[in-house]
Parts: C-alpha cells; sequence; structure tokens
C-alpha cells in the first residue's frame, strides 16, 4: 500500500502550510415550495437542432503539372452549401502512392481549393464534404 502525505523531508527552502479546513453547518430546515406538476398545453415546446442538409460537391477542374516524377494538382471543389458554418472538405486520391485525406482550403461562398504534390500521379480525385456530399473523379 503506497504511503500518501507530505514529503519529510521537504525537498525545498521551506515546506507548504499544513492544509486547513472549514467546517460548514447544515442550514436550517425551510418551508417546502410548491412543484409545478404541469405543462400547460400554451407553453412552447424547447427549440430542436435542425440538422445541415445534405449538400452537393461538384470537382471543378483538376489541374496537373508533371516534373521529375511528383505531379503537382490543383484541384478546385465547390459545396452547394455556402452559408456558415461552411462545411469542410476534405480530399482523397488512389494511385501508386495515394493521396491521404488533406484539408481543402474554403475560398469563401462555397469554394475550395487544394495544391499537392504526389509521386507518380493519382488515378481517382475523391472530394468529401463533412455535410455528407460527395463527388470522385477519374483522371485519364
Amino acid at each position: 500500500m503506497p504511503i500518501v502525505g507530505q514529503l519529510n523531508p521537504w525537498p525545498g527552502a521551506r515546506a507548504p502550510g499544513k492544509p486547513t479546513c472549514i467546517v460548514v453547518e447544515p442550514l436550517p430546515p425551510t418551508e417546502p415550495t410548491t412543484l409545478i406538476t404541469s405543462i400547460s398545453a400554451t407553453d412552447a415546446p424547447l427549440p430542436t437542432a435542425t440538422p445541415p442538409p445534405r449538400d452537393t460537391v461538384t470537382i471543378l477542374s483538376v489541374d496537373e503539372d508533371k516534373g521529375q516524377g511528383i505531379t503537382r494538382f490543383i484541384i478546385t471543389a465547390t459545396s452547394s452549401v455556402k452559408t456558415d458554418p461552411q462545411p469542410i472538405l476534405i480530399c482523397t486520391g488512389t494511385g501508386v502512392n495515394p493521396l491521404g485525406q488533406s484539408v481543402m482550403t474554403s475560398l469563401g461562398n462555397g469554394n475550395f481549393i487544394l495544391d499537392v504534390a504526389v509521386k507518380h500521379g493519382l488515378d481517382t480525385v475523391t472530394v468529401t464534404s463533412s455535410y455528407g456530399g460527395q463527388m470522385t473523379l477519374t483522371l485519364v
């Protein structure tokens, strides 16, 4: 069983003081209060959170620039949700060296961009929205 308590001797110049406790006396009993036992029909119901709408994701363009075994991709996409809170768009790609989940940069008004370099290129690009929309494009 471990021993718990103040280090003795204390490693510093001065040991901390002993802890003190304050005893709080319970409050005297009070008269009981009346509880509300029913809710009238005129009371408004509690508001419920509205789930965000499922959006439509569109890949607008995938520009490739090949050089020295690396392919640079500039991927632009849009979401049909153009109001706050903006969706988060994630881009992935398949190929010899696949593109892992990469967060696209919001340009505002539902427009997004990703500038990424991949060794040996990509076969497909998929953009997925935090609101559920998704689009996959096969690259030729």
